[in-house]
């Protein structure tokens, strides 16, 4: 047994008491694997994407579960050069990487890790046009104004929701296992500072990589495949494999391995709205054209979206769907998994294309299907504004029985589809074994997390024994009489009083170097006095030859380090702007 999982086991009780609230964000560092350029390698850069449930939510004594819903995560690396590790979803029907941050005390960001801008030194905050929210600044003080967004998110599976935040720019890596490389890329996001239990409680990943088009971003320095472009080399592709057990994303190009037929292209439909979405020129039930979606005409389309467990099919046109899937399941010998009977469903899309999706594809994962049952089907209802009349949501149930290649050249966005290769015995132990190893070092990363803390908190406490080891041992060498009479204790308590203050202001007022130090008069506690007369009363500082100390606020003001701990002893709060101090 290693001498580190040797501590992790010996320690862990102890520290899983102290440290609970860190245990909760499963936060923790870890130095990024080392960045390759991937611009001249002929083969996409291959990152593993793990298989996960919903989250049950537990409310009130309540527990809510969604037993439809699965999604298929990474571990991607934030910031630098001590990245913080986060799970994400790639998701194809959203333009923007959202991540809840730092600063966000919503329920739903307090049970998933949250991203801490002020970790990373490649971090800027931005406003909406990917400018500078203050020239001259990477992080801006927490008064600063800038710029805002509400987005909403709908998951057939989980519920409406939605999330506030404002707009920084870091560093978004993502690590290789099979090649040891990390795909880097700088890319404009979102931070939540407010996020609705509903949907977000229920996602078992962190945040949410947007895969959209450029219509669907606020603006181009927000779109991941814009950030991608430059990385990815000569190919404008990236693909997706949804399989049985674990999942699969390539960057750069898509894996021919993962093809079990070859691929038949289709043209992107309305590419300017941002959904990869194609136009759906005819729908048949087991061989039986149905009387909707019919020929050129026909508006209706489908868009592909990678984080919905469920097809989803326009309320007018469910009951059409419902009484053929009634109809077709006693005439026709396909059953699922030996239980319950269903038909074919035909998707005809523009340029000839015909996608087919079995019983077993479009069945819950885990339905009763004994033999004479009513399956439960993965179908949906959509209630729809009127611009997405006719839009089926084509989510899992395809992509996962089909391959599928994004090409997002602008003027060629094209689709891509050729049925799945099934996954082999290997590479299920190899995927199960990468997801034991991930859950180890993450708890690593938590555990050393949490020790850090603890030495810290320790630290301090030795800090503040010593001091009144020290004070005491000057007091019994002196022989002071003052002790008894409390004229001594009186200042021993003032400075332990002192010190711990000053453990308090170096985290929200830094001292001043020397060569920035300013005018006396702009203190405006004593407005220069200080440095004039030899005993200031207002900050108790004899007047010497050396320039005195000052302090700046984190709002930017500052004062004489002696003024502005006389201040804070009474108010935590700027005496300028009246900005109210928060330890970093």
């Amino acid at each position: 047994m290693s001498i580190s999982n040797w501590l992790l086991r010996l320690f862990s009780p102890l520290l899983l008491f102290f440290c609970a609230d860190s245990l909760q964000g499963a936060l923790g560092e870890q130095s990024r694997k080392s960045m390759l350029g991937v611009a001249h390698q002929a083969e996409p850069h291959l990152v593993l994407l793990r298989k996960r449930p919903a989250r049950v939510v537990v409310d009130g004594g309540y527990a809510a579960s969604f037993p439809k819903a699965s999604f298929y995560t990474a571990r991607v690396l934030l910031g630098g050069p001590n990245s913080q590790p986060m799970h994400v979803s790639f998701d194809t029907a959203s333009g923007q990487v959202v991540l809840p941050s730092s600063e966000c005390s919503s329920t739903a960001c307090l049970e998933h890790r949250r991203y801490r801008p002020e970790k990373s030194e490649r971090s800027i905050d931005i406003n909406a046009d990917g400018t500078l929210v203050q020239a001259g600044s990477r992080l801006v003080v927490e008064s600063a104004t800038r710029d805002a967004i509400t987005v909403g998110f709908s998951s057939l599976d989980l519920g409406d929701g939605g999330i506030t935040g404002h707009f920084l720019a870091d560093e978004l890596c993502l690590p290789s296992e099979q090649s040891g490389s990390s795909f880097c890329s700088q890319i404009g996001l979102v931070a939540a500072q407010e996020m609705s239990d509903v949907p977000f409680r229920a996602t078992p990943h962190d945040g949410t990589i947007g895969l959209g088009l450029k219509g669907l971003s606020i603006k181009p320095a927000f779109n991941y495949l814009d950030a991608l472009s430059p990385v990815a080399g000569a190919s404008s592709q990236f693909a997706l494999y949804h399989g049985r057990h674990f999942g699969e994303v390539a960057l750069g190009g898509y894996n021919e391995k993962r093809l079990d037929s070859p691929l038949q292209w289709v043209p992107v439909a309305q590419a300017k709205d941002g959904y990869w979405q194609v136009d759906i020129r005819g729908i048949s039930v087991g061989g039986q054209r149905l009387q909707v979606c019919q020929g050129d005409r026909s508006t209706c389309r489908g868009i592909l979206d990678s984080c919905t467990s469920q097809l989803g099919v326009p309320a007018s046109m469910m009951p059409v769907f419902k009484d053929a899937l009634a109809v077709e399941k006693t005439s026709t010998g396909k059953h699922v998994g030996g239980g319950c009977p269903g038909p074919e469903i035909q998707l005809e899309l523009s340029g000839g294309v015909t996608l087919t999706l079995q019983p077993e594809d479009y069945h819950e994962e885990g339905a009763s299907r004994q033999a004479g049952c009513s399956p439960d089907l993965s179908l949906a209802s959509l209630e729809l504004p009127e611009e997405f009349a006719g839009v089926f949501i084509l989510g899992l149930p395809l992509m996962k029985r089909y391959y599928t290649v994004f090409d997002w050249q602008q003027g060629q966005e094209r689709l891509g589809f050729g049925l799945a290769a099934p996954e082999t015995e290997q590479e299920v132990a190899a995927a199960t074994r990468s997801a034991s190893e991930e859950d180890l070092e993450e708890m690593k990363e938590v555990v050393w997390s949490c020790l850090h803390e603890v030495l810290n908190h320790v630290g301090i406490m030795f800090q503040a024994i010593m001091l009144r080891v020290a004070v005491v041992l000057i007091l019994v060498v002196s022989g002071s009489r003052h002790l008894v009479s409390g004229g001594l204790s009186t200042q021993y308590a003032s400075l332990l009083a002192k010190k711990k203050l000053l453990l308090e202001v170096d985290k929200v007022a830094p001292l001043v170097p020397a060569a920035e130090v300013p005018v006396a008069n702009e203190c405006v506690i004593c407005l220069g006095s200080c440095e004039e007369c030899e005993a200031c009363e207002g900050c108790g500082q004899e007047q010497t030859s050396e320039p005195l100390p000052w302090r700046r606020l984190q709002c930017g003001h500052h004062f004489h380090s002696d003024c502005i701990l006389q201040w804070l002893k009474k108010v935590p709060q700027c005496p300028v702007c009246r900005c109210h101090l928060k330890p970093t």
